[in-house]
């Protein structure tokens, strides 16, 4: 490498974490074009000797260059031998430029043609992913090498369009004027850390009546590298049009020239001073408000967590929002960026690619916020034009509504009833449970429950924990102790729900209670007893003995099923005796026989028939059919007696004795 070799290396003054991050943003390798030219991505132009810092105030002055292929020099007074702008007079090919304008390329029209075209998509490519240009007109290299490797940097990057290519148009370049004049920051920190090079005309070269001072600042770079012994490093007169990535360059200057600044703030002094140890953020959460629905300026609808979001934002607190696509992120940020500007907060919204600042920005467009919106790096953006916008934006002015007001208090305090029923969802009851949780426990019971099984009805008093329920567990426990005891399974006793009730609305209590109607049980059992004792049944017998007093217990176990409240195990015993079933059994099938037997008189009769004296009936049906006069008439009679309880349909002819 020569005497560059042994320069002492520059001394970084930024903590090791700053001074990583700086390099990280910084590609120092020789596939970086800003340290290596690639020839097959470069359309290099002629310049005469002497001129690259003409060719740079011609561009600078805001001239529009046409670009000409090097074959193409019919145009030229020139003599016959010369084939290219190679062979071309310098004098003449310096005229074209300053009196023509005019530049010629160093390919052939297809070679340029092709080239050039490439340029263009690519620098269209990067506008759209990006939102950035990279086409450049680099002016001057300097070229060296190391361990066999050849750099080739170039010096300055003059901002420029590129147009034509189109038809018959050709091509032609000419200044961006929304840009400014980019230093090889790249290679100035690759001459300092890895040769100890120190070239401050790179980075401030110096300027004339038009631009920058090409001439003087390849002067001065010259010298510079005779004074440090740098043997093996020259510099060219050379210009070519390419693309180069500046996307972290803003960052890395920011690092360079403010990280002291930067480190200042709690989540970067974190990450500078305790990298991998939690973060303890200073700002404490924003405490629940149940209005913040009403609260919080939302263009756009949002959920909880986008409105914790916004507001987390509106406090200052550090917190990382993730979703994939479509889950609401833009319209979060576009909240997020409304409500700050209403508490009249300042928002930097930066993203990797343009499209979701387009997306953000046309939804505040659409709510009314664009004035307020400024995009940095808009590919159209002139200083003019952030000045205009900033204007319109300090002169906007809108009135505040009465009207909006009194609609926003009414949806605050519509919010705000709202808000209490979740919490009475949820809150725990008396009996330790919430709505919510004993609606989930009554689901899950359910879903275990046979088809047909009845409901369980509930008190109110042990609802409310007035009664407790563990005493309520232990006595149905011993309840369904008392009924195995007696030799009855307790899901298929016929009892299973009786029980004494608490007294009627005469004795106190509740006046809603239903009591059975004794007398009228014991009459009806009478009139069954008097029907059936004419047929001599088993029925008539099992009821003979029942009257009041016996029915009476019976009764207070319908009127405790009827009123819902329980009795005491022990007491099923009185009832419910070994032989209670038994009887139970035999006037079941007494009544069915019963059924059977008078199934020809139901047939036509109604039961009611039943309470009849049907025994006196028959008699007289019988003795009219042994007289011989009259007959008609006495049968008429009978059916006289029985016509209340015919039923519809049912016919019958005296005259022919179908009695």
């Amino acid at each position: 490498m020569g005497a560059a070799a042994h320069v002492p290396r520059a001394v970084e003054d930024a903590p090791a974490r700053v001074a990583r991050w700086k390099r990280s943003l910084l590609d120092l390798s020789y596939a970086n074009p800003l340290l290596k030219l690639k020839p097959a991505s470069t359309a290099f132009l002629h310049v005469p000797t002497d001129s690259l810092g003409v060719l740079e105030d011609q561009v600078a002055a805001g001239r529009t260059l046409m670009l000409v292929a090097s074959d193409d020099i019919a145009t030229l007074n020139t003599a016959l031998a010369a084939r290219s702008a190679a062979d071309v007079d310098p004098v003449a090919l310096r005229k074209e430029l300053v009196d023509g304008h005019r530049v010629f390329v160093t390919l052939t029209a297809r070679e340029a043609s092709t080239r050039l075209k490439g340029l263009q998509r690519k620098a269209a490519t990067a506008r759209e992913e990006t939102g950035s240009d990279t086409l450049y007109l680099a002016l001057g290299t300097l070229e060296w090498t190391e361990r066999g490797r050849e750099g080739r940097a170039p010096l300055f990057l003059v901002p420029i369009r590129l147009s034509g290519g189109r038809g018959q148009r050709g091509f032609a370049v000419e200044q961006d004027p929304t840009r400014e004049v980019e230093p090889n920051y790249c290679l100035h920190e690759k001459l300092r850390n890895d040769f100890g090079l120190d070239l401050p005309e790179l980075v401030d070269p110096g300027s004339d009546d038009s631009g920058i001072d090409i001439d003087g600042s390849l002067s001065s770079i010259r010298r510079r590298l005779l004074e440090h012994g740098a043997k093996g490093f020259h510099v060219e007169e050379v210009a070519g049009i390419a693309t180069f990535q500046f996307s972290t360059l803003g960052m890395w200057r920011d690092l360079q020239d403010n990280w002291q600044v930067l480190a200042d703030r709690p989540v970067v002094k974190h990450l500078v001073e305790s990298a991998g140890r939690p973060y303890l953020d200073p700002v404490p959460v924003p405490e629940p408000d149940e209005t913040a629905e009403a609260t919080t300026f939302l263009p756009i609808p949002a959920d909880g967590s986008q409105i914790n979001a916004v507001r987390w934002a509106a406090a200052g607190r550090s917190f990382i929002l993730e979703g994939p696509p479509g889950t609401g992120k833009s319209q979060t940020i576009t909240n997020l960026i409304a409500h700050c500007l209403a508490e009249g907060k300042k928002v930097l919204f930066v993203a990797e690619k343009p499209a979701a600042l387009e997306v953000v920005q046309r939804r505040l467009d659409e709510a009314g916020l664009g004035t307020f919106s400024l995009d940095v790096h808009g590919a159209n953006q002139t200083v003019g034009a952030v000045r205009t916008q900033l204007r319109e934006a300090l002169e906007h002015s809108a009135q505040s509504s009465a009207g909006w007001e009194s609609l926003r208090a009414t949806y605050r305090n519509v919010v705000q009833s709202l808000a209490h029923y979740p919490r009475q969802l949820h809150e725990a009851g008396p009996a330790g449970l919430s709505a919510w949780d004993a609606r989930q426990i009554v689901l899950d019971l359910q879903s275990g429950v046979s088809p047909g099984t009845p409901a369980l009805a509930v008190e109110r008093r042990v609802a409310l924990g007035l009664t407790p329920v563990e005493a309520l567990y232990e006595a149905a426990g011993r309840f369904g102790d008392a009924l195995q005891s007696i030799g009855i399974v307790p899901d298929r006793s016929p009892w299973r729900l009786a029980g004494v009730p608490d007294g009627g609305a005469a004795d106190g209590g509740s006046a809603n209670a239903v009591v059975l109607d004794r007398e009228a049980v014991v009459a009806a059992l009478s009139r069954l007893a008097r029907a059936e004792s004419g047929l001599g049944g088993e029925v008539a017998r099992l009821v003979a003995d029942l009257d009041e007093a016996a029915v009476d217990p019976f009764a207070c176990w319908l009127d405790s099923v009827r009123a819902g409240v329980g009795q005491h195990p022990a007491a099923a015993a009185t009832l419910a005796s070994p032989s209670w079933r038994q009887h139970a059994l035999d006037a079941q099938r007494a009544v069915e026989q019963f059924r059977s037997a008078s199934a020809g008189v139901r047939r036509h009769f109604r039961p009611e028939v039943v309470e009849q004296d049907l025994s006196s009936l028959l008699a007289q049906a019988e003795g009219a059919e042994k007289k011989l006069f009259g007959k008609k008439r006495a049968r008429v009679a009978v059916l006289a007696a029985l016509e209340p309880y015919r039923r519809d349909g049912a016919v019958f002819a005296p005259d022919k004795g179908e009695t």
